[in-house]
């Protein structure tokens, strides 16, 4: 997997682009699947618990 993130100005105007490449067979790409949805499950628990409106 490869991230790249790059940061530039156009015409006075900042632009940032973020490109994400993933190679891989099928078992690595699930893996990172559920890597990801257990990250995103265990943030949105954190933040329900902890969350106090004012």
């Amino acid at each position: 997997m490869v991230l790249r993130i790059r940061v530039g100005r156009d015409e006075g105007t900042l632009v940032g682009t973020i490109s994400v490449r993933v190679r891989g067979n099928a078992m690595n790409l699930t893996a990172l699947m559920l890597s990801c949805l257990l990250f995103t499950t265990i943030t949105a628990y954190l933040f329900v618990e902890n969350f106090q409106p004012r």
